[in-house]
């Protein structure tokens, strides 16, 4: 289930194949929903937000049942983006332009 270098790709992919096409999202929405922390914790948040991005994609298909995992999966991502700075005003934290000690 992991890639060589210990990050659970593969299982994430696969999840995505099993079952009926309502089945294959809801799958693929609880692995990402609990891989969060995963990614959180090993600063994969680009691939945490990918992998996210992918499965919800995959899971909006109509007629696919709007469920906790999805809720999961969304606070995941959103998680996910408040640690990667996603849509923050950098004028309103404080951050500037000028290099540490140019000031």
């Amino acid at each position: 289930m992991r890639t060589g270098d210990g990050a659970p790709d593969a299982g994430v992919a696969r999840a995505g194949e099993r079952g009926g096409p309502e089945r294959r999202g809801d799958i693929g929405l609880r692995l990402v929903g609990a891989l969060t922390w995963y990614w959180f914790l090993r600063a994969r948040l680009q691939e945490g937000q990918a992998w996210i991005e992918r499965v919800l994609a995959a899971a909006a298909a109509p007629g696919v049942e709007r469920t906790a995992a999805r809720a999961w999966a969304l606070n995941g991502a959103g998680w996910i983006a408040v640690a990667r700075g996603v849509g923050q005003d950098p004028a309103a934290s404080g951050a500037s332009d000028h290099p540490a000690g140019s000031r």
